[in-house]
């Protein structure tokens, strides 16, 4: 099961969780589902989009939501950057 949290920034700049969801399977087509019923419920795009360097929810967020701005997390990068790094110099 794979856990996708929404989570935002209210007018008071703090964070909320707006929702989460379980899904079966990490594929393009689970997260363009599950893409469309946030905007569905929610009635608009969200203006920014971060996430992990996960290919299939990159083309999920470029299919349903066209508008986003989608940009990637530090944290997963510094963390992918530290094993890279780690293994040019052993």
């Amino acid at each position: 099961m794979v856990f996708v949290p929404f989570t935002g920034i209210d007018n008071h700049f703090r964070n909320v969780t707006f929702g989460g969801a379980l899904l079966g399977s990490e594929t393009a087509d689970s997260y363009r589902w599950l893409l469309r019923c946030f905007v569905n419920a929610f009635g608009s795009e969200p203006k920014v989009v971060v996430t992990d360097q996960d290919a299939a929810m990159k083309r999920a967020i470029k299919d349903v939501l066209s508008r986003s701005r989608h940009r990637l997390c530090m944290w997963h990068i510094w963390e992918k950057l530290k094993t890279k790094v780690l293994y040019c110099v052993l």
